[in-house]
């Protein structure tokens, strides 16, 4: 009698829909899409920005102020993943377009944030870029 192949099997990914990591990532995306970056600012890790430091605050906004309308299309999802240091791994793809570039085409990135817990609450450690493209 044959043995059922387990190599046949697929792991099904369960979107983690609501969690404090996916509310978190969609939170920074909302402060920089309302160039609140303060709020953006606050989401990721101190090391990163100082939300309670102008300066910090106004050197973080500078990426976000070269788009010409902002991110027009942003997809945020948690299926659970952690790295090997133990940080949860939310999934993200957003698009912009440079005010100053001569080729209109969308950029697209795909992402991985990373995040911990700092002081007691979740904060983004880290952004791997996964792929960056044209469309």
């Amino acid at each position: 009698m044959a043995e059922p192949q387990a190599a046949n099997i697929v792991p099904r990914l369960v979107e983690n829909v609501n969690s404090d990591q996916t509310n978190l990532v969609k939170s920074y995306f909302a402060g920089m899409e309302a160039k609140n970056y303060a709020q953006a600012c606050a989401a990721v890790s101190p090391d990163r920005c100082r939300a309670t430091n102008p300066t910090s605050v106004e050197l973080f906004s500078r990426e976000h102020q070269k788009l010409t309308n902002g991110y027009e299309y942003v997809n945020v999802k948690d299926l659970g993943f952690r790295s090997p240091s133990g940080k949860d791994v939310v999934c993200v793809k957003y698009s912009y377009r440079y005010k100053d570039d001569a080729d209109p085409r969308l950029v697209s990135e795909i992402l991985s944030f990373y995040v911990d817990s700092v002081d007691g609450r979740f904060q983004i450690t880290d952004r791997v870029c996964e792929k960056k493209y044209k469309e």
